[in-house]
Parts: C-alpha cells; sequence; structure tokens
C-alpha cells in the first residue's frame, strides 16, 4: 500500500479537501459499529468526479478505498484502513413527479429526499428509523428496508437504475433491460449459485439470484454488496404515493414473547408495520410495546385500527407521529449505557440483525435468550416484528476478561441457530466486519465460491472495502473498545461524577450520527456546514481519541480544538443525542487542559471577565469608550458599551400574603439592558408576586464557557452565598437570562458538587417565562401582531418543555408561534468570532421566521443581538413584552 502516492495523486485530481493528518484519521476511524480502523487517509468529496478520482487513485497504490456517507452503519462496513471516503455532501435530489422516480446523490439523507417527493403526494418506500441521517448510498450499499417493509420491501425493489465507478476507474450505468459492463455481464452463470433463505428480510451476502434468468436485475447485484464491487455516483429511484390514510393499534404486553405472539395474530389483519420495542426501549409501565400500524383508505383504516382488541387507537396524525417518535427515540434509550452498572456492560451490536420467517420468531426469541442465558447476559430488544426481523443486543462489557471469546460464542451459536430456522444472519444491516466471517455457516461451499469469483470479476485487485463478505476479517478483530487503552482516572477541572468519569463520558458517544440530523437545535455548526468534524459525534471521536493518547497533544491536541472551535455550547446534544453526550462540558474540559498547557490568550481572558469589565464601565463611561477599541481589537470584535448600573425601582404593591420571588439581576440585565429588569419588575408584580430583587455578582457563565474553570467556581461561590437564602426560604429564583439560568440548574452543582447549596439553588431557579406562568399570569391586553418566539438553546436542551416559549405559550394572551429554528448562532462572543458562520446558521431558520413575523421575542441577549444583526429588527425580552400590553 502506496498511502503517501496515493494521497500526492488524489491531490493533484479531487477538488474535495484531502487529509492525512492525524486527527483526520482519527475523525473516521469509527463508525456507529463495535469495530475501529484507522485510514490512511481522507477525502471529502465535492463531485462525482472526486469519486472517480478516489477509485483511480488507489488502484494505481493499492491502496484499499472504503466509502461511507453517514457513517450509521452497524456492522463494521463504514470503516477500512485505506482511503477513506466522505461523500456526504454529494447530495443533489431531481425529481420527476409524472414518472414517479427521483436521481439522487450517495449523500442525500432520506428525511430530505422525503420533504422534497412529500411536496408531490410521494415517498421512498423504505423508512429506516435512521431517517434524519442515514443516506441513500448507504442504503443501497446494505439493501435497507425500514418499519413498513412489509409493504415496500428492501431498497433494492425501489432502485432503477445505479451510475456507478467500477474497480479499474471506468464507469457504467447499471439498468435492468440495459447491456451490462463486460465484468458483470460475464457473472451470469453464478445465478446457478444462488441459495438464499425464503423469506423478504435477506440481505446477507450477494444478491447472486439477480443474475438469474433472460433479464438480471444489474442494479440489484451492486445492492447490499457494501462497497465491495463498485462504487455508487447516483441512483434513479421508484417513489411510492403516500396512503391517504394511516392508523396506529399500541398494545402494551408483559413481555416480549407476548408481544411476538401478537404479531403473529396482527399480520393476519394485513397491517402496513408492526414493530416491538422492548423494556429497554420503553420509559416505563409495559415490559413491551407493539406498534400496529394500517394503511388505505380513511375508513377502512379507521375499523381495522378500531377492531384491534385491547389496543389503545390513534387515528390522528400528530398523535401517530409522536408514537414514531418514541420509536425512534427507544432504539437510542435502548442502547445508552448506565453509570451505575457494574463494570460497563454495554448493548452491543454483533447479533442485532437476524430475520427468520416471521411464524419462528418465537422459536429465535427462546433460543437466543438461551444462549444469553448461558453467558449469563441479558439484552435489549427492539425490532421489525412483521417480518421476522429482531434486534437484539447483549449487555456486555469486552473489557472483561473471557468477554471477547464469550462474543465469539454468541455471534456462532446465534448464526447457527438463525440458519437452522430458514433466516438471514442479517435482515437489514448488512454482514460487515461482523457477520461476514459466519456466511459459510448460511450457504454452501458452491455459494461462497460464487460470491469470491463475484468479486474477483468486478474488483480483481480486491481493493474496494476489504474485509467485508468476501476474504473477510475476523468477527472480534479490531474491536473498539478491546483496542482502547485501559482506564484511569483522571483529575478534571469540571466533575463528570454523573457520567461515571471523564473516560466513560469520552466513550458514551455510539456513533448513532443523530446529531448529522437537521431538524433539531444539535450542531447548528454541522447543520450548516455538513462537516464530520463538527458534529457531535465527531468531536466525540475526537475527544476520546486525545484521552487515549492518539493525538499528540492529548486534550490540548490542535486537531481536536480545531473540531471543539465551532461548538457553540448550545447545550442541544445534552437532550437530543440518544447517548446525551454533553460536548458543551466535554469542551470546557478540553479548553481548561489546553490553556494549562498553552497558557489563557488574552482574548478569552477578557470574554470570560465580561462581568467585571462592564462593572467597570458603567462606573467610569469615559474608561469604556476609549478603551472599548483595544478591547475590539484583542477580541475582534467591538464590544458592548454598558449604561449605568441598574437601580430596581420600588417594588409593586401586591396584596398580604402574596407569593414571593426572588429576581436575579444578572449582568446583561444590571449592565447592558436595565429596562429588562425593570419590566420584569412590573410584570411579576401585576401577576401578584412581592419581589425581592438579589444582585449575585457573576454567576460565572461567560469564565465558564471560555474554559476559565477555576475562576467561573470562585464566582459561582460568590453567587450561591447570595442565592442561596432565598431557596432556603422557599421563594423561586427568577432568571431573566437563559444561559445565566442554564449555569445555575446544569452547570453549577457540577462545579461545586460537595456544596448541598447548589443543589438548593438549582431547584429553585426558574425562568422569567415559567415563574409567570407559576403565577398565572397577569392581565394583558389582546395582540393584533403576528408573534414569533425564539426560544434559547439552554432552554430547549434542559426545559423539559416546561421552560421558555413553552412557558411564555402558557400565559395567557402572551404567547406566539414558535421560530422553528435550533441555535440564533450567535452564542455569546462565537458570532463575533465566526461572523460569516454564526450569519448562515441564523439564515436557516431564525431570521426568516423573524421576517416573516410583525414582532419577534427572545429571552437570551445573544438571540436579540442576532435578531437585530441579521434582520435589521428588533427582539423583545418576554418581559418587556408582556409589560407593553398590561392591561
Amino acid at each position: 500500500m502506496d498511502a503517501s502516492g496515493m494521497v500526492a495523486d488524489l491531490r493533484g485530481t479531487a477538488r474535495g479537501a484531502v487529509h492525512d493528518d492525524r486527527a483526520s484519521r482519527e475523525l473516521y476511524a469509527c463508525d456507529a459499529s463495535l469495530y475501529r480502523r484507522l485510514p490512511a487517509a481522507t477525502l471529502r468529496a465535492l463531485h462525482e468526479e472526486d469519486l472517480d478520482a478516489a477509485v483511480t487513485a488507489c488502484a494505481a497504490h493499492g491502496v484499499p478505498l472504503t466509502v461511507r456517507a453517514g457513517g450509521t452503519s452497524l456492522a463494521g462496513q463504514a470503516v477500512g484502513r485505506g482511503l477513506l471516503v466522505d461523500c456526504s455532501a454529494l447530495d443533489a435530489i431531481e425529481i420527476d413527479a409524472d414518472r414517479r422516480v427521483a436521481r439522487v446523490g450517495p449523500g442525500v439523507v432520506l428525511d430530505r429526499l422525503n420533504a422534497a417527493a412529500a411536496v408531490h403526494g410521494l415517498a421512498f418506500g423504505p423508512d429506516v428509523a435512521s431517517s434524519s441521517r442515514a443516506t441513500l448510498g448507504g442504503m443501497i450499499a446494505n439493501n435497507s428496508a425500514g418499519a413498513r417493509s412489509i409493504v415496500h420491501g428492501l431498497t433494492a425493489d425501489h432502485v432503477l437504475a445505479l451510475g456507478v465507478t467500477l474497480a479499474d476507474g471506468t464507469r457504467a450505468t447499471l439498468r435492468r433491460g440495459d447491456p451490462a459492463p463486460p465484468a458483470l455481464a460475464g457473472a451470469r452463470h453464478l445465478g446457478a449459485a444462488a441459495r438464499p433463505p425464503d423469506l423478504l428480510r435477506r440481505v446477507s451476502g450477494y444478491a447472486l439470484e439477480a443474475l438469474s434468468g433472460d433479464d438480471p436485475d444489474w442494479p440489484r447485484v451492486v445492492c447490499g454488496s457494501e462497497g465491495t464491487l463498485a462504487v455508487t455516483r447516483w441512483a434513479e429511484l421508484r417513489l411510492v404515493e403516500r396512503p391517504a390514510a394511516r392508523g396506529l393499534a399500541v398494545l402494551s404486553l408483559p413481555s416480549v414473547d407476548a408481544a411476538i405472539e401478537a404479531t403473529l395474530a396482527a399480520l393476519e389483519r394485513g397491517p402496513s408495520a408492526v414493530e416491538l420495542m422492548g423494556a429497554a426501549a420503553l420509559d416505563a409501565g409495559a415490559a413491551a410495546e407493539l406498534i400496529v400500524e394500517f394503511s388505505g383508505e380513511p375508513g377502512e383504516v379507521r375499523d381495522r385500527v378500531r377492531a384491534t382488541r385491547g389496543a389503545q387507537v390513534l387515528l390522528d396524525s400528530a398523535a401517530q407521529e409522536r408514537v414514531w417518535a418514541v420509536r425512534r427515540a427507544g432504539i437510542g434509550r435502548a442502547l445508552r449505557v448506565a453509570t451505575t452498572a457494574p463494570g460497563d456492560p454495554r448493548p452491543l451490536a454483533f447479533i442485532e440483525d437476524p430475520a427468520v420467517p416471521p411464524a419462528r420468531l418465537p422459536e429465535l426469541a427462546r433460543g437466543v435468550r438461551a444462549i444469553l442465558g448461558r453467558e449469563g447476559l441479558d439484552a435489549a430488544w427492539y425490532g421489525h416484528a412483521s417480518v421476522g426481523c429482531l434486534h437484539i443486543r447483549p449487555r456486555m462489557d469486552l473489557r472483561l476478561p473471557g468477554a471477547v471469546a464469550s462474543l465469539r460464542r454468541i455471534a456462532e451459536e446465534t448464526a447457527d441457530l438463525v440458519v437452522a430456522l430458514g433466516g438471514s444472519l442479517s435482515g437489514e444491516h448488512g454482514d460487515g466486519r461482523a457477520r461476514s466471517e459466519l456466511l459459510p455457516r448460511m450457504f454452501p461451499p458452491g455459494t461462497i465460491a460464487a460470491f469470491a469469483e463475484l468479486k474477483d470479476r468486478l474488483d480483481p485487485g480486491r481493493i474496494l472495502n476489504p474485509g467485508v463478505l468476501v476474504d473477510p476479517d475476523r468477527l472480534d478483530e479490531g474491536l473498539r473498545l478491546v483496542a482502547s487503552p485501559p482506564r484511569r482516572a483522571r483529575r478534571t477541572a469540571v466533575s463528570f461524577g454523573d457520567a461515571g468519569g471523564l473516560a466513560r463520558a469520552a466513550e458514551a458517544c455510539n456513533g448513532n450520527g443523530a446529531c448529522r440530523g437537521s431538524a433539531g437545535a444539535m450542531c447548528p455548526s454541522y447543520q450548516a456546514l455538513g462537516d464530520e468534524r463538527h458534529a457531535t459525534r465527531g468531536r466525540a471521536v475526537l475527544f476520546r481519541a486525545a484521552l487515549e493518547g492518539r493525538l499528540a497533544g492529548g486534550l490540548a491536541d490542535e486537531g481536536l480544538h480545531d473540531a471543539l472551535d465551532l461548538c457553540l455550547g448550545c447545550k442541544a446534544c445534552a437532550s437530543e443525542c440518544p447517548a446525551q453526550v454533553d460536548m458543551a462540558r466535554m469542551k470546557v474540559e478540553a479548553l481548561a487542559h489546553r490553556h494549562r498547557a498553552l497558557g489563557t490568550p488574552l482574548a478569552a481572558r477578557l470574554a470570560g471577565h465580561a462581568h467585571d469589565l462592564l462593572a467597570l464601565g458603567a462606573r467610569a463611561p469615559w474608561l469604556a469608550r476609549r478603551t472599548a477599541p483595544l478591547a475590539g481589537r484583542v477580541l475582534r470584535f467591538r464590544p458592548p458599551l454598558p449604561v449605568r448600573a441598574w437601580r430596581p425601582s420600588p417594588a409593586v404593591d401586591v396584596a398580604d400574603g402574596a407569593p414571593e420571588v426572588a429576581l436575579m439581576a444578572d449582568t446583561f440585565t444590571r449592565y447592558l439592558d436595565p429596562g429588562i429588569g425593570e419590566a420584569a419588575l412590573r410584570v411579576l408584580g401585576a401577576s401578584g408576586a412581592r419581589v425581592r430583587v438579589v444582585d449575585p455578582g457573576c454567576c460565572g457563565r461567560p469564565l465558564l464557557s471560555q474554559g476559565l474553570v477555576g475562576a467561573a467556581r470562585a464566582r459561582a461561590r460568590g453567587a450561591l452565598a447570595r442565592l442561596a437564602p432565598h431557596a432556603i426560604a422557599g421563594r423561586p429564583i427568577v432568571v431573566l437570562e437563559p444561559s445565566c439560568w442554564s449555569m445555575l440548574v446544569d452547570d453549577l452543582p457540577r462545579l461545586v458538587p460537595g456544596d448541598p447549596r447548589a443543589r438548593w439553588v438549582a431547584d429553585a431557579a426558574v425562568t422569567f417565562e415559567r415563574a409567570v406562568a407559576d403565577l398565572g399570569g397577569p392581565p394583558l391586553r389582546p395582540a393584533g401582531e403576528d408573534v414569533v418566539v425564539h426560544e434559547h438553546c439552554h432552554t430547549r436542551a434542559l426545559g423539559g418543555g416546561r421552560e421558555g416559549a413553552a412557558a411564555l405559550a402558557g400565559v395567557p394572551g402572551a404567547g406566539g408561534r414558535d421560530s422553528g429554528a435550533g441555535c440564533c448562532g450567535m452564542a455569546g462572543t462565537f458570532g463575533h468570532a465566526h461572523p460569516d458562520l454564526s450569519r448562515r446558521i441564523a439564515e436557516d431558520r431564525l431570521a426568516p421566521a423573524v421576517r416573516g413575523a410583525d414582532l419577534a421575542v427572545a429571552a437570551g441577549t445573544s438571540c436579540r443581538e442576532q435578531i437585530r444583526r441579521t434582520t435589521g429588527r428588533p427582539a423583545l425580552h418576554p418581559a418587556e413584552h408582556m409589560a407593553a400590553r398590561l392591561a
């Protein structure tokens, strides 16, 4: 393998960026599977021609080639030791509604395709649970299916044509009825060796049966080949009509076995989906649930759903979507690592994809349970019960002695069980490195030999994704956790006790890729740039590599901080990530290490001590005006000029016995926007509260965000001393600035974990909107304007739907429509340091929503500034909004 020669050639021919530095290679060393393979180099393809260039360069220099996009494959087929090509940017979509056909690039995310198709009443039939980040290139490579495969089948059933690059660098179009390239046309005799099991969900091995007959299905041969036969440049797909109506019958059952038995009864009534969720995927209550969906005409759907005995009936589309959201989130919930469990048991994906005839599901469940019982293990269960495909993830700690041997025994015994039941080792996720070694247990020697011949015809140099399907890697080779160095206790700047320590927090990311979606708030910089380096997963991978000694600079490494630099600290990952990876906290820890190793930049010191600088400027405005240009040169933006410090007006008279609240005078209100404090006093008083204003000094938020943890802790203790008496007295602590509220409820208990006052204050702290809603709200004049309300990232992430915009909507006459946006893109100093990216984030959803409304309301100081910068329009704090309309 001449990796350096390949890199040199590729840099001269590819338009996308080619990297061979250690951080870039580590970034793609893992996917959503158990495996780790460090590539020699990476390429982020920007054009189809980049794929041609990659194949040509790899062939010339004997370098293995692995192509991926979402990187959500579970069997290890999206990692490799040679060149790793990320084709996420190849995401063009063309829809021919009259023909019901879409032409897509391999990087097109399924949700994006379905959104474009929905305009025409169409959709792509296979609907995988990871649709927010799964790409069509990956779905074709794995021949993916989804919840409704009983109706729509597999991805291969919808592929009309493929544009591919073959291993010799030539291009070909594969379409049924058209001539095939000679290497593939000469393989037609291999169809006689096909021995697929008789069931819908069979994606193990190559689809040799597609070569049979007088009219071979050339695209189907490549579907499910996991990147080992050709590289897909584009695909032409058949779309389906959306049904007139859908309805759900949800059954709560006492066990997984009971749910399987109920599946067999449900199948007799022609459902469009039957989904099983075990206890690990559910919040509480039932040991198992069965989601039975019916599709068709409204009257027919209604009758069939209501005929399901003992079921919760859901005919409303919004209610159904909530159930499917629980199904999607439940998978992530099932995969979380319990920080309180002894050792480090994780639900591992290595036998999680068997499919058998549905009637034999009970035997499969009993057999797997017996296999796991012999090893002393339990598992997380869920799956597509309608088509006999179960996802079973044994909970194991691979670092324990004998664990890897146990993994092999479980894999081999499960494979034999599945084959004995007439099943397929893989029902939708592919064989990859987890199951390819086991294929001889499923197929006779003649079929295995035919697989090898097909591979040799299309890829004689064996450069395309080696180690998968043909000449497979051992299933227990290159397991990431086994290859990782032993954990050791570390002294940290902030506490990671709730995550089981820093090392365990760094390993929490399971690679599911939910951070690559675009609908929520998570990873605003990834949503804007589409670069893996700036997704939570990418940052988590690099953080783990730094912690394990794979990056030379450790947690101070330049490559890690290149990725962390564009993390806005929005905290969305703490709630939206299925594994609850808290990248904002991890970034603070990494910044603290970097400052310790390299010194603290002056800009970070100035930004962190914003409270002191504003307080000084408020006492001497002339000094603030004179020093602002100097500070601006250091900070790279002109800081705001403070006003005279807020002197609260006397509290509004209220009736005896009125509830008391403590209103926190935060830095922004005290020195930049005292009018917000005055408005809050009027609104709280009009709501019937007796208000005490408390000045805690700085809560420590600016210091913490800059990684100045020691100084932040000192400030936090000072704030605690002033706030704790109010918490002890039972007064809600009302916070006007959401970032200060999140500091009190989320960060402060971790900064001073041994101080009980931190928990008291956290429990007492409420947002202004929540406080007003809890008081019943003041009498307000009705609004005639169209009001758009933007939720601050921190209240969205940490509020559990009770704070911020949701609370404001609970005040009669105060709410408006939600902006629908994620992060505003400002995030304190971030928007000034990265103005172009900041504006790009705002223009995604926030700025258009504000321009389309009469009035904008936003609690966050940064959010209001961003709205002003991007739209030229002012935005009001909720206190100002309500104060202006007091009756």
